[in-house]
């Protein structure tokens, strides 16, 4: 039947744009698939943080689509979320 994951990141801004987030994904689904029996991989991400779901892309997640008003900032503005 297998398994399903949900992974996420988050990197210090002054680690950014090195490839540490990318490769930890990365290596998070392979192992999900290889050794845990995974049958999907899936995270979701902020609409307007390109550098996470950037992310997302480069590690061969799809995206599948936009849950509109998934989250709120403390403050009460509705976030969308890629998935």
């Amino acid at each position: 039947v297998g398994r399903v994951f949900e992974i996420g990141w988050w990197c210090r801004t002054r680690e950014q744009r090195q490839g540490y987030t990318s490769e930890a994904a990365h290596a998070l689904v392979q192992f999900a698939f290889q050794y845990l029996g995974a049958r999907r991989v899936w995270c979701h991400c902020d609409d307007e943080n390109e550098g996470s779901w950037r992310v997302a892309e480069r590690i061969g997640l799809q995206f599948e689509g936009l849950a509109r008003s998934q989250r709120a900032d403390p403050d009460g503005t509705r976030r969308d979320m890629r998935v």
